[in-house]
């Protein structure tokens, strides 16, 4: 709830996680988005230097262990 109420910016959990290099690749990149902001999985792809990637890296962002869940109403 905190992030929510924009009280917490920042996150200290472990986020290994089981994944082929590539996922850890792309949850290694998605930590680095800063807070407020929004990566594109082509925007995302083109970070890890695979730009025809956009797909799989959008599948391993589903993947993301570290799902935060919409605010409830």
């Amino acid at each position: 709830m905190e992030y929510f109420a924009l009280a917490r910016t920042r996150f200290d959990v472990p986020s290994e996680g089981n994944g082929a290099p590539f996922r850890k690749s792309v949850w290694g990149r998605l930590c680095e988005v800063p807070y407020g902001a929004t990566v594109r999985c082509l925007q995302l792809a083109r970070r890890l230097g695979k730009p025809g990637a956009a797909r799989a890296g959008g599948l391993s962002r589903k993947e993301c262990m570290l799902e935060l869940e919409k605010k409830p109403k």
